[in-house]
């Protein structure tokens, strides 16, 4: 068994390495996302604490309060596709790609805007609006299968 700990000071020791990597792909145009199948707490923001890094995505989140979640996440979808993930599992199930169905980007959104959404684990599509989508990604954040 690992000790809190010995996970930080793993975390202290790989992260550094795992950024070097992603900036040296970089250099050659290869996108890297750095993912690490683990049980470590802080697997789930590994995205978020790359953010500012060359490999990273500066306008990515995490969302564990749902008031954060729905007033966030409408201000970047209004400017372009987004990507839900929720806090567990890496097989695609509740990996959602999100796209405005007006295609719109830019213009002011509100919580009837439609959104195409296509989940990972299977591609198949669904179209809601996004108060309907935001109510659905609620179960990421609370309740058994929540963070």
């Amino acid at each position: 068994s690992l000790s809190a700990s010995t996970l930080a000071k793993s975390r202290e020791l790989l992260m550094p390495r795992l950024r070097d990597f992603c900036v040296d792909f970089r250099r050659w145009e290869f996108h890297v996302w750095p993912s690490l199948k683990s049980s470590f707490a802080w697997e789930k923001d590994s995205l978020v604490s790359i953010r500012n890094l060359s490999c990273g995505m500066p306008d990515t989140y995490a969302y564990y309060e749902i008031p954060n979640m729905w007033k966030t996440f409408p201000e970047t979808i209004k400017d372009g596709p987004r990507v839900m993930k929720q806090n567990r599992g890496s097989q695609g199930e509740g990996i959602w790609i999100c796209k405005r169905a007006d295609g719109k980007y830019g213009a002011p959104i509100t919580l009837d805007t439609e959104l195409d959404l296509m989940e990972a684990v299977d591609n198949h599509t669904e179209r809601k609006t996004l108060g309907e989508f935001l109510k659905f990604c609620e179960q990421y954040i609370v309740g058994e299968n929540g963070q």
